[in-house]
């Protein structure tokens, strides 16, 4: 895929994110009906990375695409969800608090491993490139409670995020 295409693939995912989470504060049951579909959507897209040309390769460059663009569905999902109405009370503390807190917090350490495979890559240190990929691939699931998810029935936020 190529960078534009990508870029149009982000924005008409936000496109749907944003419809399909708008109005999100209803209640647990409401929220997670919409929350899960919208992962399920986005589950779908990191799961088509694997078959994408410049993404399945098996090339340093494409486990590194692979990384930033898993990243930037993580980071658009995460931050449509925490921008939309959360459900009142303890459901929306426990949302925060279980989910997206942890899910923002791993974001922001794992960014040192997608600088670090970034590197990697330019520098042609092709023996460090998998297990830096699969540090990279951890950015936004670290810290996530799954069975929490589980538990409020989006099973496809806990495989997302697992």
């Amino acid at each position: 895929m190529t960078r534009a295409r990508r870029a149009l693939a982000a924005t008409g995912l936000a496109a749907v994110l944003a419809a399909g989470l708008s109005g999100c504060g209803t209640d647990l049951a409401g929220f997670a009906d919409r929350a899960d579909a919208a992962c399920a959507k986005s589950l779908r897209v990191v799961d088509r990375l694997a078959t994408t040309g410049d993404t399945s390769t098996g090339t340093p460059t494409a486990a590194l695409r692979t990384a930033l663009d898993r990243y930037k569905v993580i980071e658009l999902l995460v931050s449509e969800l925490t921008e939309g109405a959360l459900p009142g009370g303890a459901d929306g503390s426990a949302i925060e608090s279980k989910w997206l807190g942890p899910s923002r917090r791993s974001m922001e350490a794992r960014e040192k491993d997608l600088l670090d495979l970034s590197h990697a890559v330019g520098d042609g240190d092709d023996d460090r490139v998998p297990e830096l990929a699969a540090s990279a691939d951890r950015a936004g699931v670290d810290g996530v409670d799954k069975e929490f998810l589980v538990e409020a029935n989006m099973p496809s936020c806990a495989a997302l995020f697992s």
